[in-house]
């Protein structure tokens, strides 16, 4: 989806994935909480401006996070710096 684009109404899309539309509800309140959605007063929701710059940032933040715990487990288990180095490397 791309900035502007408007997206299925809670009740639409609850059908669309069979769940209950409090829980769609929720999901969009918690993406509007988060500014990926804005809600607009009787038109519904629509992905908001910097919506991609934002996931794109929160998803880096996350995955650097998980790959230094991970790093760190491996570096207390007897893997050195430079072994992880070449992992990277042969990326």
């Amino acid at each position: 989806m791309k900035e502007g684009d408007h997206i299925a109404s809670v009740r639409e899309f609850s059908v669309e994935v069979s769940v209950n539309p409090n829980t769609v509800s929720k999901a969009y309140l918690e993406l509007e909480r988060l500014g990926i959605l804005v809600g607009a007063a009787g038109k519904g929701y629509y992905v908001s401006p910097g919506a991609v710059s934002r996931l794109r940032e929160k998803t880096i933040h996350e995955e650097k996070s998980s790959m230094l715990s991970a790093a760190e487990k491996l570096l207390q288990n007897g893997i050195s710096k430079e072994e992880l180095k070449n992992w990277l490397d042969e990326l």
